[in-house]
């Protein structure tokens, strides 16, 4: 790209570059060229950028059929069950002397003549913990493991679902929260991760099950064998719910 600029003058621009691999990734030397105006006279000036981008995994190009969760959190809204929520209102019905008196639509008593009270959805906060098996497999696979934790973890961001996101290797551990701080902070690992395993995902499973239980849990592992299918079985049973089961092997394969 070339610039002319006149005498004690400067420019802004910007370049827009993509990277290839996920990672942490180092921008390096920059070199710029510059002379007099009719470039006779030309030296090159060139410096380091200290700074690193970290590149996270892409996302699925199929989205990943997570069914569990949609039987799980009620075939209506993610957000149903238990308590009313006062903000949706499905309509009005009759006073009946049983309500307090804070529900009661007075537009539409003045309307109707007859007492009138709102009727709401009910509704429940709902939490889902995402469980990542951080075993070695061949690059495909794992990459598209974090693909799909990526993908997961949009997912739960688009439906505002508060999630906590487990692993037995270098993605650590989050609380459970939702919002830009929390996605980010979840892309970060996810872009600087080497695929390191710390602890059998056995003794991870057991850990999650024993804390704060969720409403929700989706297991992310690079294949499905007997050791998982136990894992995930010991989790529904002590949980109480469904849990929703993603490999990278299956899905590298259908890809």
């Amino acid at each position: 790209m070339d610039t002319y600029l006149p005498a004690r003058s400067a420019v802004k621009g910007r370049i827009r570059f993509s990277l290839k691999e996920r990672g942490h990734h180092s921008i390096g030397r920059v070199y710029i060229e510059v002379g007099d105006f009719l470039g006779l006279k030309t030296r090159v000036i060139s410096y380091d950028i200290t700074r690193r981008v970290v590149c996270t995994a892409a996302p699925c190009e199929d989205e990943p059929d997570i069914v569990a969760l949609g039987g799980l959190m009620g075939d209506i809204s993610v957000r149903r069950f238990i308590c009313e929520d006062p903000s949706l209102v499905l309509g009005y019905r009759e006073y009946t002397g049983a309500e307090p008196l804070k529900s009661i639509s007075w537009t539409q008593t003045a309307k109707t003549g007859v007492l009138t009270v709102k009727k709401h959805d009910f509704t429940m906060d709902t939490d889902v913990s995402v469980i990542v098996d951080i075993e070695r497999a061949d690059k495909e696979v794992s990459e598209r493991c974090f693909s799909l934790v990526r993908t997961a973890c949009d997912w739960l961001e688009e439906q505002k679902i508060p999630y906590a996101l487990h692993s037995n290797g270098d993605l650590f551990s989050t609380d459970k929260g939702v919002g830009r701080t929390h996605c980010f902070e979840i892309q970060r690992r996810i872009g600087i991760s080497k695929f390191v395993r710390y602890r059998p995902f056995s003794e991870l499973v057991e850990r999650v099950s024993r804390g704060n239980a969720s409403k929700g849990y989706i297991i992310i592992a690079p294949s499905m064998d007997d050791d998982i299918a136990a894992l995930v079985q010991r989790l529904q049973q002590n949980a109480g719910t469904s849990v929703c089961v993603l490999t990278g092997e299956e899905e590298a394969d259908a890809a």
